[in-house]
């Protein structure tokens, strides 16, 4: 075998596997580069005992509904959360918080209270409406707590329907993906959940 033929048996193997390399590393680069978000509602249904919030709403249960997870690829800012009622019967909301996390840790104090919900009732509407009195702004990990006193009567009502997450004022890649794919909140399992890719 001549010297030629002995060199390029050991350079073709070697620039394959520069290409598989470079391959294998622009791909893993687009793949990353593709994903803009993550959404997810968890629900937890976990009553929470205060005898002072039970008092000033009577035949009412407290009760820490869910939480949102939302992941970004850059930071953002959410001013506003609307969520629209879909289930079969009309439900009485008394109030309702929203709340960012602490750590791993829910508390439910001034301190971390993002904004108090108003609850609007039509013949044909309900919807729960968030406006924020600040910009709340989106970390690349962040965890919000969705906590309602609702009637003793609409607990059971509750659970059998869905919240649709209206996408108004949401940052520009969830208000699309929301638009086109619509999250609907049980409050009971599967979790409730939406990832993003760049098209």
């Amino acid at each position: 075998m001549s010297e030629k033929n002995s060199s390029l048996i050991v350079i073709f193997p070697f620039l394959g596997l520069m290409l598989f390399a470079y391959i294998t590393t622009k791909d893993t680069f687009l793949e990353r580069e593709r994903l803009d978000y993550e959404f997810y509602f968890t629900p937890t249904w976990t009553p929470l005992d205060d005898p002072h919030h039970s008092h000033l709403f009577d035949k009412t249960v407290w009760v820490l509904v869910g939480t949102f997870t939302i992941r970004m690829k850059e930071p953002s800012y959410l001013r506003f959360l609307s969520l629209k009622w879909a289930g079969h019967e009309p439900i009485e909301i008394h109030s309702a918080s929203l709340y960012r996390g602490s750590g791993k840790t829910f508390k439910a104090t001034d301190d971390y209270l993002i904004a108090d919900g108003q609850w609007y009732t039509d013949a044909t509407d309900q919807r729960l409406i968030f406006n924020f009195p600040y910009a709340e702004k989106l970390h690349v990990s962040n965890t919000l707590y969705l906590v309602l006193t609702i009637t003793q009567h609409s607990e059971s009502i509750i659970n059998k329907g869905t919240f649709q997450i209206l996408p108004d004022n949401f940052p520009g890649c969830l208000q699309r993906a929301l638009k086109h794919t619509p999250i609907y909140l049980t409050l009971a399992p599967p979790i409730s959940g939406l990832k993003s890719h760049r098209s």
